[in-house]
């Protein structure tokens, strides 16, 4: 089996990290930012969908693709470790997002687990 892990952009770069602030803050009057952030309140959302939005649509759309075609398994990393594409992300997860670095959590223990199984 071939797992491959994804990393997003930066969620605390300059860019990223004013879409992830107004995402959360609700700060549209309209468009795909308002819905997603409509969204994300009253149902949460996918960590693909809300990842692919911060880092600009088809960066991180084309990694997930490659991923899904040449692996059986995808992971994304995360502040809150490895999660799986479809895993659906509430308003009090993407807010710890904005105070971390994504890069510099520790997910190695966590892939050895998943791997296990």
């Amino acid at each position: 089996m071939k797992t491959i892990i994804i990393s997003p952009a930066q969620v605390g770069g300059a860019k990223p990290g004013r879409k992830i602030q107004r995402i959360v803050r609700g700060n549209f009057k309209s468009g795909k930012g308002k819905e997603l952030s409509e969204k994300l309140r009253r149902e949460g959302v996918t960590c693909c969908v809300l990842f692919e939005y911060i880092s600009g649509g088809s960066y991180f759309r084309n990694k997930l693709m490659y991923a899904r075609k040449f692996g059986d398994r995808q992971y994304i990393i995360s502040p809150d470790g490895l999660l799986s594409p479809s895993d659906i992300l509430d308003l009090p997860a993407v807010k710890r997002y904005m105070k971390c670095d994504i890069y510099k959590r520790e997910c190695g223990r966590e892939l050895n687990s998943r791997l296990k199984t």
